[in-house]
């Protein structure tokens, strides 16, 4: 119960995060060119774009940048061996945490039928 209630307010809280950091982005307005656009045609053009982007040949190269730099770091890597091997570790260690432990009823008791908390 305690650890149910603890993810809920932890998602809360990266939800709350997440919509702060995505009001910022189009609230301030850099530029003299932006003081005479409203936020509603920033926000629609931002959508448009991530759309646009979503279905066309760009989602290829999207997927390139999602496999090599979230996914395997290779920035970190090409920088030092022992800082990227130390970032991986922690990184895919607090992932399957989140996703062996946290989220337990969703993930693991579908790939491991025998499991039990």
């Amino acid at each position: 119960m305690f650890f149910t209630i603890s993810l809920y307010i932890a998602l809360a809280i990266f939800g709350v995060g997440l919509v702060y950091k995505v009001w910022t982005w189009f609230r301030y307005k850099i530029g003299t060119d932006a003081k005479d656009i409203p936020t509603s045609a920033r926000v629609f053009a931002a959508t448009k774009g991530i759309i646009l982007t979503l279905f066309s040949l760009k989602i290829f190269t999207l997927l390139k940048v999602f496999i090599l730099d979230i996914l395997l770091q290779i920035r970190t890597l090409r920088e030092d061996f022992l800082r990227w091997l130390m970032h991986i570790c922690i990184y895919y260690g607090f992932l399957l945490l989140l996703l062996m432990h946290a989220l337990d009823d969703y993930i693991t008791a579908a790939l491991f039928p025998d499991y039990f908390s």
